[in-house]
């Protein structure tokens, strides 16, 4: 399978300017700069980041909040959940706050 290269990135000035988690911020700008078809491995964030694997997930945990990433749970044939999927978003549905985290 072919990938294409992404030669450049947008991030919106909201999500930058916004008074935010650093890591949370340095992750989603990175995921923004993969390819469209790969998937999130909390293994590779592991590495790329030295966090723990408590970290990446309350980080994921606070970009979802944020509404820069979707968790969807997919189902099987048989109608049983299947493994989850996570769809980096672009930041036009940013929100600021986060009271659950505060």
């Amino acid at each position: 399978m072919q990938q294409s290269i992404k030669r450049h990135t947008r991030i919106l000035n909201t999500v930058l300017q916004a008074n935010i988690d650093p890591t949370c911020l340095a992750v989603w700008c990175s995921l923004q700069s993969l390819p469209n078809n790969w998937n999130l491995q909390v293994n590779e964030i592991r590495a790329q980041f030295g966090l723990g694997r408590d970290k990446v997930y309350k980080v994921l945990k606070k970009l979802i909040a944020y509404n820069l990433l979707e968790r969807v749970h997919q189902r099987n044939e048989n109608g049983t959940f299947g493994e989850v999927v996570y769809i980096v978003q672009d930041g036009n549905e940013f929100k600021h706050s986060l009271s659950d985290f505060e």
